[in-house]
């Protein structure tokens, strides 16, 4: 049943929103791929439709819940997503009634934004999923336990645990409740801190421990990651990075531990391109075996109100010298219609860009610098935290995030302002 929650949970996530940033919503995206018989990009080969009901909409920059109720079509199937909210315009309901048959209640106390509690009926009316938050007087996510019930019994899953030091997540461990047999520590994790706020050393016992160090505009330098093995840490990957005068990262190079030999083996970079929105519209990587050679490039079009148009994929061709179409390239395209964002109770014109998205390394982060931020968090799609830390409401409208020990998967970046708490989910890859 979990297995099915989760599954529904991350695609709720990654094509819908909490708060309209732009008077824009998604209503169709296309993905082709390069036919060898035609020459061409065949753009229909997956279409995916969205028909909202009310107000609300989403885009591709945003992530969470936004619509009231959104018609999801894709290969000739449909599903139906919808949301409620209550009269403080916070997340009530959402669920699916069609194949996959998943129903979330958020309850709330007070008049905090954070959840106090999920309730997720499944396909079967007999089985709940149900989680409880509790939060410190300042409103940090202290513990998290998760429970499953059926017409038999209530079984408690694991249990998450959290720790702050001046507003900084510093240690978090996870219990599971393994095969029903009692709490097992799965894993625990320790943070310190440079005297920006800034992530120094993040250390998983068991597992990797990550290191790092910043520029004088406390932007993440190079981050190494060690393994743990046989008792000790071990060097295994590092990535260093440039940033042009605004800041926008324009080099990302990887390199691998080479034992044998005692040195960084450069593996591949990565060259980003921007337009004058500070927009990322190139993605070059180039990788690197015994001779450099160039791999992979996604080049991005933007419409006027920077919601992404088209993302086409080319490859390098050694025999041309030239990026040209090949069968594994592809192209994504999409479609956008107006509505006024202001409609809909409780939306926000903060602007929230959160870049690059996929990103492997590094997220950065600017909001309109009117707005402030007072502290960012970074969730999973379970809701399990992976970072919080406390900004001090400053005005500063760019922050970086290293991100390359958190594990393949979807996530929520949740950004506190003096008023509001905005959200959009990122891929890391």
């Amino acid at each position: 049943m979990l297995k099915y929650y989760l599954s529904f949970l991350l695609t709720a996530l990654f094509f819908t929103t909490i708060n309209a940033q732009t008077p824009t919503r998604l209503i169709r995206q296309t993905f082709g791929t390069y036919n060898t018989s035609t020459g061409k990009l065949d753009k229909n080969a997956d279409t995916t439709s969205y028909i909202y009901s009310f107000g609300r909409g989403s885009n591709m920059k945003t992530g969470v819940i936004q619509y009231d109720t959104c018609f999801f079509k894709k290969h000739g199937k449909t599903s139906i997503y919808y949301a409620t909210y209550d009269n403080a315009n916070r997340l009530k309901t959402r669920g699916n009634p069609g194949s996959i048959g998943y129903q979330d209640t958020l309850f709330y106390i007070g008049s905090n934004a954070e959840p106090d509690s999920l309730v997720s009926h499944g396909l079967y009316p007999t089985e709940v999923a149900y989680e409880k938050y509790f939060y410190n007087t300042s409103r940090n996510l202290i513990r998290r336990v998760r429970k499953f019930i059926n017409a038999k019994s209530e079984v408690t899953i694991d249990s998450f645990n959290y720790i702050y030091t001046s507003g900084n997540l510093t240690y978090d461990n996870w219990y599971s409740n393994v095969k029903n047999a009692g709490y097992k520590l799965i894993n625990a994790t320790t943070t310190t801190y440079n005297v920006a706020n800034k992530p120094l050393v993040i250390s998983k016992m068991p597992g990797d421990r990550h290191t790092y160090t910043y520029n004088t505009n406390n932007t993440i330098n190079t981050h190494t990651k060690e393994s743990y093995i046989s008792g000790s840490y071990h060097n295994e990957i590092k990535h260093t990075y440039v940033y042009n005068t605004l800041n926008d990262m324009v080099i990302d190079s990887t390199f691998n531990w080479v034992g044998t030999s005692g040195q960084w083996q450069l593996r591949y970079t990565n060259h980003y391109t921007y337009d004058a929105s500070r927009n990322m519209i190139a993605d070059s990587i180039f990788q690197y075996n015994t001779t450099p050679s160039n791999h992979r490039k996604v080049i991005l079009s933007y419409n006027i109100n920077n919601d992404v148009l088209t993302k086409q994929t080319q490859s390098w061709s050694t025999s041309t010298n030239s990026w040209t179409l090949t069968n594994v390239d592809t192209l994504r395209t999409y479609t956008y219609q107006p509505y006024n964002p202001t409609s809909v109770q409780g939306s926000s014109q903060i602007h929230l860009r959160v870049y690059p998205n996929p990103a492997s390394s590094y997220i950065s982060f600017d909001v309109n610098a009117d707005w402030g931020c007072k502290s960012y968090s970074i969730f999973d799609v379970s809701g399990r935290i992976h970072r919080h830390q406390s900004i001090g409401n400053t005005i500063q409208n760019q922050h970086t995030i290293p991100i390359a020990d958190l594990p393949i998967g979807v996530y929520i970046l949740t950004i506190d302002t003096k008023d509001n708490r905005i959200q959009k989910t990122f891929i890391k890859e």
